[in-house]
């Protein structure tokens, strides 16, 4: 995998938190559940007009339409965030090949390769309407969304992209911001009931 996309990470943005905890806390059954996934799935991200024909010639499934994404059969998902902009979460043997295929930067005329170093946190449980009525303007759970809408919004300030998933909010942010995020829902969702957090494995 070429480091100059995906630089390694040996430990993630959320581990300056003054909630992060190298071991799990709280009750298992919590009414909130904050994970941090920043190192669970390696990411990658690609933009510029050739980008959507581009990953698809490469076997990866490509929305249609922007804010919407796709799951990878064996695995992930492709976002689609602009007109020409995706994230992708995947095996890293996937992103390796894309990685491959793509670099050096203009290797491919009109594709533009996007360092993904994001804080990648999880939201769920049963509370977690509750929490995001307080932390996020956008109404996220209005009937009119489709299933698989990508949101770029604010959370507590931060902006961020967020999807759902198997009833679970994924959302991910700068890295930079990834302490202040953890800490902050960390601090609200206490509001909302019991809260188990779950460090990146």
């Amino acid at each position: 995998m070429n480091t100059l996309t995906h630089a390694p990470r040996r430990a993630s943005p959320i581990e300056l938190a003054h909630h992060w905890c190298a071991q799990a806390t709280g009750p298992v059954a919590a009414d909130l559940t904050l994970t941090d996934r920043s190192l669970q799935t390696a990411r990658w991200g690609c933009k510029g007009p050739a980008a959507p024909q581009w990953l698809a010639e490469h076997g990866l499934p490509v929305p249609p339409v922007y804010n919407r994404y796709l799951e990878v059969a064996t695995g992930g998902l492709v976002a689609r965030l602009g007109v020409t902009e995706f994230l992708i979460e995947a095996e890293a043997a996937t992103l390796g090949l894309l990685q491959d295929a793509a670099l050096p930067a203009g290797r491919v005329h009109g594709l533009y390769p996007v360092l993904r170093q994001d804080a990648a946190l999880q939201l769920e449980g049963p509370a977690l309407h509750t929490l995001l009525r307080q932390v996020c303007s956008v109404d996220l759970q209005s009937r009119e969304n489709p299933p698989d809408a990508v949101f770029l919004t604010t959370l507590v300030g931060v902006g961020v992209t967020l999807l759902w998933r198997d009833d679970a909010l994924l959302l991910w942010a700068d890295g930079t911001m990834g302490s202040y995020l953890w800490d902050t829902l960390a601090e609200v969702a206490r509001d909302c009931g019991s809260l188990r957090l779950c460090p990146a494995p």
